[in-house]
């Protein structure tokens, strides 16, 4: 009787990673970390914009208290001011 082999000695089947391919044209995250700017010892982003530019409506939630809704909708406008994507410009 013939012992079996299993997968691994099967030469169309093949497991695993293959081994990485050494390049000097890759990445290197030594260089990108030289060449980052110092960071600020403090910086406060709520100073430089206390209020949003434009009003931010309720989303219903003075209605219907759905403030896990309202909540996302909010982190969404808000981000969507700041990224000056026109309102509607990420659901529409």
């Amino acid at each position: 009787m013939n012992r079996s082999k299993g997968i691994h000695a099967n030469d169309i089947f093949k497991l695993g990673k293959a081994p990485a391919k050494k390049d000097s044209r890759n990445l290197k995250l030594a260089v990108l970390l030289r060449a980052l700017p110092p960071v600020p010892e403090n910086w406060d982003f709520d100073a430089a914009h206390s209020t949003p530019p434009v009003p931010v409506p309720m989303f219903g939630n003075d209605s219907y208290g759905d403030c896990v809704i309202a909540g996302r909708a909010h982190g969404a406008a808000t981000t969507s001011i700041y990224r000056a994507i026109p309102p509607g410009g990420l659901c529409a």
